[in-house]
């Protein structure tokens, strides 16, 4: 366990200490600076104490280097790393609206809540898919940032007028068959929709626009007043919660447990992926503190750690 580790490492001597400072810095190809970054002391403080050189509080600097090597030694023991992506629901719902828009040359909405995977199965449509555009949007985007990290995306210059950039994205996209994702979409404002709309029209390639259920309102307009870019965008789908068989196959992709310990997955997820990941991630240091396996009990503890 963690403290008889930390007590051995307490007792070694200052060189032993900083012997393993070192192999564990070369292993991890890190840095002094990082180091110091990671345990708050001083670059020059590090730096000097790595070479035998410090004249300050030695004793200060080797406990902060044993509180490191400790936590590094839980945190490689307990990783995960990051999951595999598997085919959900959501991970097929997205591809099959996907290969639609582009094979067909249509516009087309993906919405569902935060958490479902949307952003992964986007990211997965366009590695398996060369030739797809994926733009993520934030909160700063507007028509002429949409342009810019369009141009930027098919190797054309970002300088110029709006118009410049659209007719620049636009005869490289035309007869190319290609199609443009737009993650997060909800946060574009209409003239960023409206030019997307005219890249759909103008260059003839799909376009698909995923995003949270108010993506869907803000196509449709409080008045009505975007009919022309909602009438485009007739195909829809809406991302559901992860079931059973979603939750099986994330759970079975790093851990292997029983049928209940599945099903208390999935009823603490709620049902939404990223809560399902951490919640795996949480189990598995809960179970590693207690000595014991991840099961329904270690679940619920984790999940009330959980916001």
């Amino acid at each position: 366990m963690i403290n008889e580790k930390e007590m051995a490492m307490e007792n070694s001597t200052a060189t032993t200490i900083r012997e393993d400072v070192v192999a564990l810095l070369e292993s991890k190809n890190m840095s002094a600076a990082a180091l110091a970054g990671a345990t708050g002391l001083g670059k020059t403080a590090v730096s000097l104490w790595i070479s035998e050189k410090y004249s300050g509080d030695n004793a200060k600097i080797e406990s902060a280097m044993v509180s490191w090597m400790v936590a590094e030694e839980y945190r490689e023991r307990n990783a995960i790393g990051k999951f595999p992506v598997v085919e959900t629901d959501t991970v097929l719902r997205i591809a099959d609206l996907a290969m639609i828009c582009r094979t067909e040359r249509k516009m087309g909405v993906g919405i569902g809540d935060s958490g479902l995977g949307k952003t992964t199965a986007a990211k997965k449509y366009r590695h398996d898919n060369i030739g797809t555009l994926l733009i993520e949007v934030d909160m700063g985007y507007t028509a002429r940032v949409l342009l810019k990290v369009l141009s930027e995306e098919l190797g054309l210059s970002t300088k110029g007028t709006a118009h410049d950039l659209f007719e620049g994205c636009r005869k490289r996209l035309e007869g190319s068959g290609r199609l443009i994702i737009v993650d997060e979409a909800e946060h574009l404002p209409l003239g960023a929709l409206e030019t997307l709309r005219r890249l759909h029209d103008k260059a003839d390639i799909g376009v698909l626009l995923i995003g949270m259920p108010r993506l869907l309102a803000n196509l449709r307009g409080n008045k009505g007043e975007f009919a022309q870019l909602y009438n485009r965008s007739m195909m829809a789908q809406k991302m559901n919660v992860l079931n059973i068989d979603d939750s099986v196959r994330i759970v079975s992709s790093v851990l292997s447990v029983d049928t209940d310990t599945h099903l208390a997955f999935l009823e603490y997820s709620k049902g939404n992926a990223r809560r399902l990941e951490m919640l795996v991630r949480s189990s598995r240091k809960v179970a590693d503190v207690n000595g014991c396996a991840v099961n329904r009990e270690v679940i619920r503890t984790a999940a009330e750690m959980l916001l």
